[in-house]
C-alpha cells in the first residue's frame, strides 16, 4: 500500500495507516491478551510499577552485582542480565501491589466523598 493512498488531505493521515498492524484476528488476540488476570492485575498497580521501577532497577543492579562479585555484562552473560531485570521486576511488582493495597486502594475511597457533584458551589 503505498502512502500516498492514506493521505486523505494536506498534513492528514487516514486512521488505517495507524492500526493496519492490528487488523482482523491479530487486534482481537491484542485484546484478549490484555483482558487477561494477570493485565487488568498490572494495570490496576500501574501507577506503583511507574512509581518504583526506577528505584529497584538501581538496587538490582547494586545487589546483584554484588552477589555475583563483578559487574553485570550482558555481552558476557546473559544469565546475570536476565537475573538482574527479574530481580528488579519481582521487587517493583511486589512494592507496587502493597502500595496499592496499603495506599491507593484505601486514599481512592475518599475521592467519591470529595468530587465534584453538579449543582454544587465550589
Amino acid at each position: 500500500m503505498n502512502i500516498q493512498q492514506n493521505v486523505v488531505e494536506e498534513n492528514t493521515i487516514s486512521p488505517r495507516l495507524y492500526i493496519a498492524p492490528l487488523d482482523g484476528l491479530r487486534f482481537f488476540a491484542f485484546l484478549a491478551v490484555l483482558s487477561t488476570s494477570p493485565m487488568r492485575y498490572l494495570g490496576r498497580i500501574s501507577y506503583g510499577l511507574y512509581v518504583f521501577h526506577f528505584v529497584f532497577i538501581g538496587y538490582s543492579v547494586g545487589r546483584v552485582t554484588k552477589m555475583l562479585g563483578h559487574p553485570i555484562a550482558p555481552a558476557n552473560s546473559a544469565g546475570d542480565y536476565w537475573l538482574m531485570w527479574l530481580t528488579a521486576l519481582t521487587l517493583t511488582v511486589v512494592a507496587a501491589s502493597i502500595s496499592y493495597f496499603a495506599f491507593e486502594k484505601w486514599i481512592a475511597q475518599f475521592k467519591r466523598r470529595y468530587e465534584a457533584v453538579e449543582g454544587r458551589r465550589p
